[in-house]
């Protein structure tokens, strides 16, 4: 256990890996922003018009925002590193799960809500 300890620790203090991770992480984040390319894809789709395929972004920006003053207060107890992992776990998340609904009030959840909620825990 030692052993599994010591090497956790100097992947943890190694700083160009984490350079290295932070900036995959912080790509697989920006992906939230790529939704215009899609939008008229979810419009054929979902057969909605303008104002309701913009509802999945409009939300995720809401919830990104919201999260966001939640999460400042986590940051000063908990390591930025693990508030990082559990967003990243969030937008994962949103997007298979985006990947799955077949409505748009579904891609308002997904999308929106727990991807949202991802990128606003992200530091």
């Amino acid at each position: 256990m030692r052993s599994k300890h010591h090497f956790l620790t100097r992947i943890y203090n190694n700083r160009w890996l984490q350079v290295f991770l932070g900036f995959i992480v912080f790509i697989g984040l920006g992906t939230v922003y790529s939704y215009g390319i899609l939008r008229i894809e979810i419009q054929n789709e979902f057969n909605v018009g303008s104002t309701l395929s913009g509802l999945p972004y409009l939300t995720s920006l809401a919830f990104y925002s919201l999260t966001m003053l939640v999460s400042g207060r986590y940051l000063v107890k908990h390591s930025p590193a693990k508030i990082m992992v559990i967003g990243s776990i969030f937008v994962s998340i949103g997007w298979i799960l985006s990947g799955l609904v077949s409505t748009i009030l579904g891609l308002v959840m997904t999308y929106g809500v727990i991807l949202g909620i991802g990128v606003g825990l992200s530091p």
